[in-house]
């Protein structure tokens, strides 16, 4: 996300830190926090007509405000590679392919894409990269959503002297779903679906998340949908689907590798990408 608001570093720099005036903190209220821009979400054993009379009462006097046009990320031409040199026992990385957009259709469909990849024991990587060939300890899958892009991610922490091969099959098990050479199986996407819904059910036994379940979907989408609506929508999502969505995604241009580690020549990195 280099050269657009996504790619700051959200803590800032420490002369951007020193820097900030209480003034600043003023402007950036005025800017973002006004009623069009707030919705709040209440969650828990509460009374619906208490928590709008609450809400009035402290909310009310908020002016409406105007909101700020977003910055629009443009799409990357070609594979990119980002170095860290730093003395570890262990090296750290992250495979990245820029994804797809909040509102985009084949969000559950990801979903299940990175629960085969990388979502617990019985994923692709973690047999792959960890229990068959002991690259990694940790080795996991992930994906994100923002307005107008998106990523899809494998992470893996390797011992330093063998993070090529880590690399290499990490890459090798994106593509290989993508182009067919390893088929997707009726149990493994069966497993794929209950893990997704599992770990939705339980996060929602907390009230926080359930806040955020619901608020980020009317805050962003500007609709609400229900965890049953989600359960449904992922026990929909077929072989097809996936290998639609992951050709798309898994795509060299989109390619991104992310490195930490005792490491000084980006061009091997490089080189192994293409």
């Amino acid at each position: 996300f280099k050269g657009s608001s996504l790619g700051r570093d959200i803590t800032g720099t420490k002369g951007t830190v020193r820097g900030i005036k209480r003034n600043d903190f003023a402007k950036y209220r005025g800017k973002h926090y006004f009623a069009k821009n707030i919705l709040i979400t209440v969650a828990g054993g509460i009374d619906s007509k208490n928590a709008l009379e609450l809400t009035n009462k402290y909310f009310s006097s908020v002016s409406s405000g105007k909101k700020s046009k977003i910055e629009i990320f443009q799409k990357q031409k070609k594979p990119q590679v980002l170095l860290h040199s730093k003395k570890k026992e262990q090296a750290h990385f992250i495979l990245g392919f820029l994804g797809n957009k909040r509102d985009n259709k084949d969000r559950f469909i990801e979903a299940v894409l990175a629960s085969i990849l990388g979502g617990g024991m019985s994923s692709r990587l973690f047999s792959e990269v960890r229990e068959r060939r002991g690259l990694a300890y940790a080795v996991r899958a992930s994906f994100d959503h923002y307005v107008d892009t998106g990523y899809f991610a494998a992470y893996a922490g390797v011992d330093i002297k063998r993070i090529d091969e880590a690399i290499k099959v990490t890459l090798e098990q994106c593509i290989g779903l993508a182009d067919g050479r390893f088929p997707i199986k009726k149990d493994e996407i069966k497993k794929a679906k209950e893990y997704v819904k599992g770990h939705l059910a339980l996060s929602l036994e907390d009230t926080e998340d359930v806040n955020k379940f619901f608020g980020e979907e009317e805050l962003l989408l500007e609709k609400v949908i229900t965890p049953e609506d989600v359960y449904k929508a992922i026990d929909k999502v077929t072989v097809p689907d996936i290998l639609r969505v992951a050709k798309k995604i898994f795509s060299p241009k989109n390619l991104n590798l992310a490195i930490i580690g005792p490491y000084k020549n980006q061009a091997h990195f490089e080189s192994l990408l293409s």
